[in-house]
């Protein structure tokens, strides 16, 4: 990309049939992608995916949505904390605000 173009619009090379695009109008063709890059927030970056727990996370979310203040209790190593931190991922879209991970 050249200094005189915007950063994520591609110039087309030539009048090939691989032309991209310019930009214009695919913000309204498009919804944005649902990314945690595009909203604020200090979650930790998870290194693996989650799996299992549909249920529980269900629960939180649901508790979360409606109430100031969830605890979530357990014993040590049952996985509390990644819940916690998948729960905040999954509500991110809904706080306008952001969501912020205190440690």
């Amino acid at each position: 990309i050249g200094d005189d173009q915007e950063p994520g619009i591609f110039a087309s090379a030539g009048d090939g049939p691989c032309q991209r695009p310019s930009g214009a109008g695919l913000a309204a063709e498009f919804a944005p992608l649902r990314s945690l890059d595009t909203l604020p927030h200090n979650l930790p970056i998870q290194l693996s995916t989650f799996i299992g727990r549909v249920e529980e996370t269900a629960a939180v979310v649901r508790l979360a949505t409606n109430e100031r203040l969830v605890t979530i209790t357990g014993a040590g190593g049952s996985g509390k904390t990644r819940l916690a931190q998948q729960v905040a991922a999954e509500l991110l879209d809904r706080c306008p605000d952001g969501a912020w991970w205190v440690g």
